[in-house]
């Protein structure tokens, strides 16, 4: 990037097409490029989305049919993100959690005393993942739910550490701040308040993870969230059977309170049928009582209330036609009506006239293979397969029956609504460039990434030349 003049939108776009047309990294000619690029999709950053300048606008410049897409898994990380700069609860949470997570990251000794005390209970330990920075909300729920397990080996742990003469007075002081909230049962109850709402959040994140995701997919999962989440801001205490907050029960025993839940047995969280658990207590506990169950229930309310319109505004280009035009690629969706799909594949083929004619598409037959295709489909298909799985049998099968309809389906299946394949490659990255490998040059890591990151689109075939000729290369 340096060498091409710095980090800005300009410099960019250079560099995208020096990839794809000048350094030769992808045999496309220039016609190419410009005619199968129908879609581009980035983190809402200013660089990417500037309306005069920004990536995406200036690849759209030349391509009047470019679709630029906001990554909808980052669009709702923003939108938990807006949301909880109103909800000061969940603030504290995420600040509590964050502080845990970094006094792990120092302290090899603390966690290690945490571990013990997990050991000693009996129970699974869980190591705390990154919440923070770019993470989807899958990321974020597996965290919080790994510290609602964690809780009894923490207030162990740290107790333990407090009572150890050793340990340093900055030490000290930080654990006994953090030993004090966890001995508060209203923190533990706006974490498992606020785990509620990310347990709905998440399916429709992991929706957004997948390897292969179609655009006729978003808005469905969209919509099923919102009605999620309206139906969860219904629920009061008398209605909390799937909540976390059932997780911990208080108990009053002998004249003396406390919280009773169950933990996997340690060595038993892996198991897919009849896992053990354990049954902790929790003593000592402030607050301990049910107005802090009512008041988490108020603030998931309230949350609720405010999160729904930001998903509202961060997910309304799906309201674009052409977006809505797109249903039929899922038959589930389809009706009786003969002439049903006609109208949105006639929009399609008007939007993306010119790459689909310089792809060769007769637009007169595209109809009459839709009805055609329709017919097929519906007799010869079942509703187990997914649309995905139905169109690439399609392909398989009947393209020479349907070749222009399939032409069509292959372009809005290069449309990602989400650059998490991208995100992947990140984390590949971090896998390859070990300590030990930090000597490796940058050709050889670029063409490491490209393999793994496109592991899934290579045939066997391919990925056996692949191997012959690295073999054959490193023999020389």
């Amino acid at each position: 990037m340096n060498s091409l003049g710095g980090m800005n939108a300009n410099t960019i776009k250079k560099a995208i097409d020096s990839i794809f047309i000048e350094t030769g990294s992808v045999p496309l000619t220039a016609s190419a490029y410009k005619y199968k690029l129908v879609s581009a999709t980035a983190d809402g950053a200013c660089v990417n989305f500037g309306i005069y300048n920004g990536v995406l606008t200036q690849l759209k410049k030349d391509r009047m049919w470019l679709i630029k897409i906001h990554c909808v898994n980052h669009r709702l990380e923003l939108a938990i993100k807006d949301a909880v700069k109103d909800i000061s609860q969940y603030k504290e949470c995420e600040r509590f959690y964050i502080s845990i997570f970094n006094l792990f990251r120092n302290s090899g000794k603390l966690k290690c005393a945490v571990k013990k005390a997990a050991e000693a209970l009996n129970i699974t330990y869980y190591t705390l993942p990154k919440i923070f920075g770019t993470r989807f909300i899958s990321h974020r729920r597996r965290g919080f739910t790994k510290l609602l397990h964690n809780w009894p080996s923490l207030i162990v742990g740290f107790d333990n550490t407090l009572a150890d003469r050793d340990t340093k007075a900055d030490m000290r002081a930080k654990l006994s701040g953090l030993s004090k909230r966890l001995h508060d049962y209203r923190l533990l109850c706006m974490v498992c308040s606020y785990l509620d709402i990310l347990e709905k959040l998440s399916p429709l994140s992991l929706v957004f993870e997948k390897q292969m995701l179609m655009v006729n997919e978003l808005k469905p999962a969209v919509d099923i969230t919102k009605a999620s989440l309206a139906e969860l801001s219904h629920k009061d205490i008398d209605n909390i059977i799937d909540s976390y907050l059932l997780k911990f029960i208080i108990n009053e025993k002998d004249g003396s309170t406390n919280l009773l839940s169950s933990y996997f047995k340690e060595g038993n969280e892996l198991k897919k049928s009849n896992p053990e658990f354990v049954e902790s207590e929790l003593n000592n506990m402030a607050n301990l009582n049910f107005e802090c169950i009512h008041s988490a229930i108020k603030v998931r309310k309230l949350a609720i209330e405010i999160i729904l319109p930001f998903i509202n505004d961060r997910f309304s280009s799906l309201l674009n036609p052409i977006f809505e035009s797109m249903d039929w690629l899922d038959p589930q969706v389809w009706t009786a009506d003969s002439m049903y799909g006609d109208a949105s594949i006639s929009l399609l083929l008007n939007e993306f006239f010119y790459p689909l004619e310089k792809l060769g598409m007769d637009f007169k037959m595209v109809l009459s293979e839709w009805r055609a295709a329709k017919l097929l489909i519906n007799a010869q298909y079942t509703t187990a397969l997914t649309p995905l799985q139905i169109w690439q049998n399609i392909f398989l099968y009947y393209k020479i029956k349907f070749p222009n309809l399939s032409l069509l389906v292959e372009l809005l299946m290069c449309i990602a609504g989400s650059n998490s394949a991208v995100e992947r490659v990140f984390s590949i990255l971090t896998v390859i460039l070990t300590d030990r490998r930090l000597k490796m040059n940058h050709s050889t890591m670029e063409d490491s990434i490209i393999i793994a990151g496109n592991d899934t689109n290579f045939t066997q075939q391919e990925r056996d030349d692949i191997l012959s000729r690295a073999v054959d290369i490193f023999l020389r």
